[in-house]
């Protein structure tokens, strides 16, 4: 029993989470990546959460505006290697825009998690 309630408290704290990053993305016009890394710096997740790498921030991208979307990444971000991986065409791409804190992003950036 002891276990369920541990099991539960850890999903409630990533729910939370979840309504924080959502609280943020609503309330902003647009997130920028520093935006991003502050707002999970001050959720001290690496604190709260032992072993979470970090958050990511995950933007839906039709096929048809993928070329867009990869090209303002890659200025964004000043990442001149950024795609959307991995390859394929794909209706639609569930690609990671964001990643923080930058010291854990490594392949992170770009991964379509559909």
């Amino acid at each position: 029993l002891q276990t369920v309630e541990v099991i539960k408290d850890r999903v409630r704290d990533c729910e939370s989470v979840m309504y924080a990053s959502r609280g943020l993305i609503e309330s902003s016009e647009y997130v920028t990546p520093d935006e991003w890394e502050q707002f999970v710096a001050g959720l001290r997740i690496q604190e709260i959460f032992p072993g979470l790498e970090g958050l990511d921030y995950i933007e839906i991208v039709p096929e048809n505006g993928r070329a867009m979307f990869e090209k303002h990444v890659r200025h964004e971000s000043n990442n001149r290697e950024f795609a959307i991986w991995p390859e394929g065409k794909r209706d639609t791409y569930w690609a990671i825009k964001y990643f923080a804190p930058e010291v854990n992003r490594g392949r992170a950036m770009g991964f379509d998690i559909a």
